[in-house]
C-alpha cells in the first residue's frame, strides 16, 4: 500500500515474527516477538517461566500463519491453558481490540474485563501504561454503547489513570455521560439511524426523516422502529433467527445497540454502524455471534425467521451513543478556533503557535524549530505538534516517536487488514489524528480522495 500525497509518509514498522519466535529482551531472558502482530505491544506482568514462553511462541506463530486477525483460537487456547500467564493482561487487551474492530462488542467487553484483572502497577511504568490502555478501551466502548452505569463506575477510577490515551478518553466519556443524562433524545438515536439506512436500501423517499426523531430515554425498541417504518412506507416485521442473516435489515446487538445490515459482499457483510459513523465489513460468524437474533426486516423477508411477539418487541431496545464528537478529529485539517487570532497565537517560525480543535475542545500546539528553505522545490521543515486529546496513538510505541500526544510532520502510518482488501483501512496522519478510508474501487485500487487536502490512498498488490 502507498499513499499519493505531497508529503512523505514515514512509517517505521517493525518486522514480523522471527524464526523460532523468540527474541532477547534487556533483562537477558527470551520473550516472544510480536511486532506488527497486534494493535498493542505485549508486556509481561510479573515473572515468566520458560515453558510458558515456549507455548506462547507456538501460539503466536500459529496465529501469524493464519493470516486472519479473527483466527484467534491459538491465542485463546494459550490463555485457557495459562490463565495466570504474565502475558494474559496484554493478550486479552489485544484480543479485545481485535474483537471490537470486527464488531464483536460483547466479546470485546469480556476481553477487556479479563485484561483488567490482576495488574500490579506499583513502581512499574510498563504496567501503569498497560493498565491505562485497558481502562481507556473499556471506558471508550462502554461510552459508545451508551452503558451509563458502567461509564459512571469507571469514571470514579480516573485518579488511577491519567496518562496519554486514558486522559483523552476520560474527557470524551465525561462529555458523553453528560449528554446521555441530560440530552437522551439526541444521544440514543442508533435505532433511528439504522432504520434510515434500511429505508434507503429499500429505495423509499423521505428516508432522512427518522434521523430527526427524538429518542426515548432508553433508546428505541424494535416495536417503535417497526411503527416508524410503517409510517414511512415500509411494511416491516420483527423476526428472530439464530442461523440466518437477513439483508437488508436492522440488527439488534447483544450489547444493546442497533446497526443496519446493508449488503452481502462475498464472505463479508456491509454494516452501517451508528456509533462509529461509518460502514464496516463483518463476517457471517461475527454477526451471528454478536446479534441477539432479533431483526427488523421488510415484510417480504419475514420468512427468514420466526415472528417476534409484539409485546416482546417492545422490550428489545438499543441505546448506542450517537452524540459523540469524532475522537480522531485532531488533524491539521480539522476545524480550529483561536487560530492566528488570539494574543500569543502567532505563526512565526521558531515560536510555538496554539489553537483549539473546535469539535473536541482540544488544545493544539505546533512549533517549527528547524527547517530548510530550498532554492528549488518545496521547503523542508520539521514541525512538532501537540494535541491535548490525541486518541489515535498506541499506549506503548514500537517505532520512533516523541511520546504521548506529540507527533511531527514526518511521522504517519497505515493500519489495514491485508486479508480483507479495502476494508478497515485507517491512515494515522502526520501531526496527529486519523482518517478511515472509504469507497474503495476494486478495479483501480483507489479510495476516494479526501475533500480537505486531496490525499488519496492507493492499494497496490504485487503480482
Amino acid at each position: 500500500m502507498r499513499i499519493k500525497h505531497h508529503w512523505l509518509l514515514a512509517a517505521i514498522l517493525a518486522s514480523g515474527l522471527p524464526t523460532g519466535a523468540l527474541a532477547q529482551n534487556s533483562t537477558g531472558y527470551s520473550e516472544p516477538s510480536f511486532y506488527n502482530l497486534f494493535p498493542e505491544q505485549l508486556l509481561a506482568n510479573g515473572s515468566v517461566i520458560s515453558s510458558e514462553l515456549t507455548d506462547l511462541s507456538a501460539a503466536l506463530q500459529q496465529y501469524k500463519t493464519a493470516h486472519d486477525p479473527l483466527q484467534t483460537k491459538a491465542i485463546e487456547g494459550f490463555l485457557n491453558s495459562h490463565p495466570h500467564s504474565a502475558w494474559a493482561n496484554s493478550l486479552w487487551l489485544n484480543l479485545g481490540l481485535i474483537y471490537q474492530q470486527a464488531g464483536r462488542y460483547s466479546d470485546a467487553l469480556q476481553a477487556y474485563d479479563k485484561a483488567s484483572t490482576g495488574i500490579s502497577v506499583l513502581e512499574n511504568h510498563d504496567m501503569a501504561v498497560l493498565s491505562d490502555r485497558i481502562y481507556a478501551a473499556r471506558l471508550s466502548l462502554h461510552t459508545q454503547l451508551g452503558h451509563q452505569k458502567q461509564v459512571e463506575a469507571l469514571l470514579k477510577q480516573t485518579v488511577s489513570h491519567q496518562s496519554g490515551i486514558a486522559d483523552a478518553v476520560i474527557a470524551q466519556a465525561k462529555s458523553g455521560l453528560w449528554e446521555m443524562q441530560n440530552n437522551p433524545q439526541e444521544s440514543f438515536r442508533c435505532g433511528s439511524v439504522a432504520l434510515t439506512e434500511l429505508l434507503r436500501q429499500s429505495g423509499l423517499s423521505g428516508s432522512q426523516q427518522p434521523l430527526l426523531l427524538p429518542a426515548p430515554k432508553d433508546g428505541f425498541s424494535l416495536a417503535e422502529l417497526q411503527s416508524i417504518a410503517h409510517k414511512h412506507g415500509l411494511q416491516a416485521s420483527v423476526i428472530n433467527t439464530n442461523d440466518q442473516i437477513p439483508v437488508p435489515s436492522v440488527v439488534h446487538w447483544k450489547s444493546g445497540h442497533f446497526a443496519a445490515i446493508l449488503a452481502k459482499n462475498g464472505d463479508h457483510y456491509t454494516i452501517a454502524d451508528p456509533i462509529s459513523g461509518q460502514n464496516n465489513e463483518m463476517t457471517a460468524a461475527s454477526i451471528l455471534r454478536e446479534s441477539s437474533g432479533n431483526y427488523l426486516v421488510d415484510k417480504k423477508l419475514s420468512g427468514t425467521g420466526k415472528l417476534v411477539d409484539p409485546t416482546a418487541a417492545k422490550t428489545i431496545r438499543g441505546a448506542g451513543y450517537t452524540g459523540s464528537s469524532d475522537s480522531t478529529a485532531t488533524s491539521a485539517s480539522d476545524t480550529k478556533d483561536c487560530n492566528d487570532s488570539c494574543d500569543g497565537s502567532g505563526s512565526s517560525k521558531g515560536m510555538p503557535h496554539y489553537a483549539v480543535t473546535s469539535m473536541l475542545v482540544s488544545l493544539n500546539i505546533t512549533d517549527t524549530p528547524v527547517g530548510y528553505k530550498a532554492s528549488v522545490g518545496p521547503d523542508v521543515n520539521f514541525t512538532l505538534t501537540y494535541n491535548q486529546l490525541e486518541a489515535t496513538q498506541p499506549a506503548t510505541f514500537t517505532f520512533s516517536n516523541l511520546g504521548q500526544k506529540w507527533s511531527h510532520n514526518w511521522l504517519g502510518w497505515v493500519q489495514d487488514n491485508p486479508n480483507s482488501i479495502g476494508n478497515s483501512v485507517k491512515v494515522m496522519l502526520t501531526g496527529g489524528g486519523s482518517r478511515t478510508e472509504r469507497s474503495y474501487n476494486r478495479s483501480s485500487g483507489e479510495f476516494t480522495a479526501e475533500s480537505t487536502d486531496g490525499m488519496q490512498v492507493l492499494i497496490y498488490i504485487h503480482p
